[in-house]
């Protein structure tokens, strides 16, 4: 979830909810969420923190075994319906609300734009956005709520998806480390504060601080363009690095890194490892590389990889 440190600046921190209506939801639909650990926070902007004009929230339920994500897809569609109906009764007539759903890969996203109505025009002007997105990993779901303006800055979607890009980075950097989701159970540990000892250290390619600035959640535009011109240089690199790792980096060491004994390290292994894999062809796209028989090749050679990879190493 987010934490103080990474919350919009001059935002203030909300009571944490005993009752939301979409958890309720959940605990109801699917048994394994009632004592599930949860992690959740909301920040907001405006004079009136009861109906704020900006709002950002994150989730993150460890329901630790698989659930079914139709149940929870549909779970929520029916409790954001709720909550925007709900808020239709209380709004003026001339405000109307167009509602909207997504659902691609691992995500499934709702949003309502609020409208209001002309009062001598057949026309309505956009005036507030508000989003709910839920990210599906195995035993783990991850939820991020955003409300703005329209026409001021970001929009809630960009909010919404820029802070869950950082919830996700954020799970996979904690799966991968080897680290628990949460610590001293029943007392929930917030993902942001549990790294915050090893904020700034780089075992990879980014340290967490950078990573935070890469995905937006901190610093300005200034900041995250300077890192890019060094993550460039750094990205060449390691991609030599990553050559030399395949033709000589012993089999042993690949078990560890790409099979490791925890279930749930593997799932995210496979899903940063699908991601890496997207990041590669992307650059080859760029290069003006044919993808296809780059994998054909790749797929047909695989065998022979092997024994030249262990005839290097054992050379």
């Amino acid at each position: 979830m987010i934490g103080d440190d990474l919350a919009p600046p001059e935002f203030t921190r909300l009571p944490t909810p005993t009752d939301a209506p979409l958890l309720k939801k959940l605990q109801t639909e699917l048994p394994a969420f009632v004592n599930a650990p949860i992690a959740q926070s909301a920040y907001a902007l405006g004079e009136d923190l009861e109906e704020p004009h900006w709002m950002v929230g994150t989730i993150a339920i460890d329901i630790q075994q698989e659930y079914s994500r139709s149940t929870v897809d549909s779970a929520a569609a029916e409790s954001y319906d709720d909550f925007i109906s709900q808020y239709e009764s209380e709004t003026p007539s001339q405000i109307v609300f167009d509602q909207h759903q997504e659902f691609v890969a691992a995500n499934s996203e709702w949003s309502a734009v609020m409208k209001k109505r002309s009062a001598f025009e057949q026309t309505t002007v956009p005036i507030f956005e508000d989003v709910l997105l839920l990210q599906y990993f195995e035993e783990v779901l991850l939820g991020t709520v955003a409300f703005a303006p329209i026409g001021f800055g970001s929009t809630a979607t960009d909010i919404a998806r820029g802070y869950a890009n950082w919830q996700r980075a954020t799970l996979l950097v904690t799966l991968l480390s080897g680290q628990r989701l949460w610590v001293d159970s029943p007392r929930v540990v917030a993902m942001s504060e549990q790294q915050s000892a090893t904020r700034g250290q780089k075992d990879g390619i980014l340290s967490d601080e950078e990573r935070e600035v890469l995905s937006g959640s901190k610093g300005d535009n200034s900041t995250r363009e300077a890192l890019c011109e060094v993550l460039r240089e750094r990205l060449r690199t390691a991609l030599i690095d990553l050559e030399a790792l395949y033709m000589w980096l012993p089999d042993d060491d690949l078990q560890a890194v790409f099979n490791p004994s925890e279930r749930r390290e593997t799932s995210a292994v496979r899903a940063a490892s699908q991601e890496a894999l997207s990041l590669l062809f992307i650059g080859m796209d760029m290069n003006g590389d044919v993808i296809e028989e780059r994998i054909t090749e790749s797929l047909l050679t695989l065998e022979s990889a092997k024994v030249s990879r262990s005839e290097h190493i054992l050379s």
